[in-house]
């Protein structure tokens, strides 16, 4: 049944090129959602006599998908004569400062590039983070050109500190955000979903002196990254897509495609109704013969047969009227070599007989070999005559040329 592998080879391949095209568009979406991002950004600042600062900033930052180098922190009123360290345990940390302008810290390697979430520690001296006992510093800073989806801040200073409050945005916002006193001269602020370029400010008045400088809290752990490689939803999407294009495929092919009448044939149509059955079933129910049915001419067999009207389905129906007596074909030696001529010995039947006047037109004999006005005509109508049965009876269902596998 090379026919039918033929189809089911159709449909296996229709079935992969569903499953690859919806695994990847399912990869393009992911991988455009793979933002970058600070996941968390956890800032602590132990504040000196001097209104300086130690700090220690911790970035988890996600890449994504993307390939980068690194890091850049734009940190206003960094002591550059004091060391920055940075530390990661998974990515390059080599450090350069730039004091061109606002001062810059540069973290990355130029010739390794890194994807996926990253763990930074950085610590380094901040000068003007509480002159003259006011506290007014954004540890976020604005510089930010991703988004930060939690930001963490904690102060701790050798004095009392009163009147904490924090505000969250871009410059100028006064949108308030968390803050709290955890004891005395330690406070910590939150802000979450922070867009690229928001800071968060903290405020406090130097108070009572306290005997000791609180420590900083040790920084959480770092979150767990929500991000997936895009190759993961990519091959899932795919697989269910494929899963569920070859169930539904195997659903409409027990279905059936072809429609039958239901005589004949084990289906659960009522009698007189048409029932649908899957063509490779159907072909077992077909008892093939070496002989035409005997209504059926063997200019229609042959109509059937290709599908379509040829030449030589009308050379067909011309030797069948001569067998049936209506005009027989003479042979002879002319001057263009051997022709025929055809003689009209009978009218016809009442559906040749219409053709053989057109072709004779009062005509006893019609010699081919040279142009024939008449004989042209009547080919011509001969061909829609066939054609015209060939759509109506029945034999030949013309909405099985589009699922015939030679028609894709």
């Amino acid at each position: 049944m090379p026919m039918f592998r033929r189809r089911r080879r159709i449909d296996a391949g229709l079935l992969l090129l569903i499953g690859v095209v919806v695994a990847i568009v399912t990869f393009v979406v992911a991988w455009q959602s793979s933002d970058e991002r600070v996941s968390r950004l956890w800032v602590g600042a132990r504040i000196g006599e001097d209104g300086s600062a130690q700090i220690v900033e911790v970035v988890d930052y996600d890449f994504g998908a993307n390939d980068r180098h690194g890091i850049l922190r734009d940190v206003p009123g960094l002591r550059t004569s004091a060391p920055v360290q940075v530390h990661s345990v998974d990515a390059p940390d080599d450090v350069t400062v730039t004091t061109t302008g606002t001062p810059r810290i540069r973290i990355g390697n130029p010739a390794r590039t890194v994807t996926g979430q990253h763990r930074y520690v950085l610590t380094y001296t901040l000068d003007g983070v509480a002159p003259a006992g006011e506290l007014a510093w954004d540890p976020v800073g604005t510089g930010w050109e991703v988004p930060i989806e939690e930001a963490e801040v904690h102060v701790t200073a050798p004095t009392a500190l009163d009147g904490g409050r924090c505000v969250a945005g871009a410059l100028g916002a006064t949108d308030a955000c968390a803050v709290r006193q955890t004891e005395p001269g330690q406070l910590a602020a939150r802000a979450d979903a922070l867009d690229a370029g928001e800071g968060v400010t903290v405020y406090a008045t130097a108070g009572a002196p306290l005997d000791r400088t609180s420590a900083l809290p040790a920084p959480p752990a770092a979150p767990q990254t929500s991000g997936l490689d895009p190759l993961v939803p990519g091959a899932l999407a795919g697989a269910v897509a494929l899963l569920g294009a070859a169930v539904g495929s195997r659903l409409i092919r027990r279905a059936g495609r072809e429609r039958v009448p239901a005589v004949g044939i084990p289906v659960t149509a009522p009698p007189g109704e048409e029932a649908r059955i899957d063509l490779e079933k159907l072909a077992g129910y077909a008892a093939p013969s070496p002989s035409l049915p005997e209504t059926l001419s063997p200019a229609q067999g042959g109509v059937l047969l290709t599908g379509g009207v040829l030449d030589q389905h009308k050379a067909a129906w011309l030797i069948g009227e001569a067998v049936a007596g209506s005009i027989d074909l003479e042979s002879g030696n002319g001057r263009r070599g051997q022709e025929v001529t055809i003689v009209r010995l009978h009218p016809g039947d009442a559906d040749a007989r219409p053709l053989l006047d057109l072709a004779f037109r009062g005509r006893e004999r019609l010699m081919l070999g040279s142009y024939d006005t008449g004989f042209a005509t009547a080919w011509n109508a001969l061909g829609k005559d066939l054609t015209t049965w060939r759509r109506t009876c029945g034999l030949w269902d013309p909405d099985a040329d589009p699922r015939w596998p030679g028609s894709l």
